[in-house]
């Protein structure tokens, strides 16, 4: 599909929209790879529709319809402001991903569940104690950014599915780890699969859904984590998670 299509798609369905979030998802992900391409379109065709709309105003007479196209024009505004937030947004988060490149150190976040409960601990219970050690290269990876013989580092995951944009996967023989970047020096790691040539679809349809899931957390943490003195606190206690982790996966071994 070509950009200009894309472009027309998106705008239509903003179109009839008046709520700020509503439009705002109904918006391209700044985590797309044609997003600033998409966002510039979308905005030249609201400016379009807004000097039109300035056109009529400016010979029609009759009070109602008068009131109409003011209204009419005030919303194109506003949904032209809430793309050029989610300009921003984009520009923001480029941003992060152009400094988390450069930082050779993560920390990493262990999504949890609604409850409390470390997602990972839930996800190991489908993977056989021996092939744990798979586990902990791809978290060992994720943290120093150290390449293996038979991994693309970083390699993003869905990058034009809204449903999945943003998210990255390490990989070690069929374990899979998918991850987010919170800040330079963090990353939201949300799922383990072990993955088979078979189940490719049933794998991405997990991936969806635990994204889902874990989307409200991980804004909140991201915001949270606007705040040095709680960022720290969130470190600190995911390192604690992350230590149990490993004397779990080693504990497991020796059984």
């Amino acid at each position: 599909m070509t950009i200009e299509k894309l472009r027309n798609q998106y705008y239509e369905a903003i179109d009839k929209l008046q709520d700020k979030e509503d439009i705002k998802n109904a918006l391209p992900k700044p985590e797309y790879k044609v997003f600033f391409e998409l966002i510039k379109g979308i905005i030249e065709k609201i400016d379009e529709s807004i000097k039109e709309i300035e056109n009529i105003l400016s010979t029609e007479t009759e009070q109602e319809v008068l009131e109409y196209l003011k209204e009419e024009l005030e919303l194109y505004k506003f949904k032209k402001e809430v793309c050029i937030d989610l300009y921003k947004e984009g520009k923001e988060t480029e941003k992060i991903e152009e400094l988390a490149n450069k930082t050779k150190r993560k920390h990493i976040i262990f999504a949890k569940t609604e409850s409390g409960n470390i997602y990972i601990s839930k996800d190991l219970k489908d993977i056989p104690t021996e092939e744990y050690k798979d586990v902990l290269k791809c978290i060992e990876r994720i943290e120093t950014e150290e390449k293996s013989n038979n991994n693309e580092k970083g390699k993003s995951y869905g990058s034009n599915n809204a449903k999945i944009a943003g998210i990255k996967v390490e990989k070690e023989y069929q374990k899979r780890l998918y991850y987010k970047t919170l800040t330079p020096d963090t990353v939201y790691v949300m799922l383990l699969i072990a993955k088979k040539d078979d189940y490719i679809s049933i794998d991405r349809n997990t991936l969806i859904n635990r994204n889902q899931k874990t989307l409200n957390e991980f804004k909140k943490i991201k915001i949270e984590m606007q705040d040095e003195k709680r960022k720290q606190e969130i470190i600190e206690e995911n390192e604690k998670i992350k230590e149990d982790l490993f004397s779990s996966f080693k504990k497991r071994k020796r059984d």
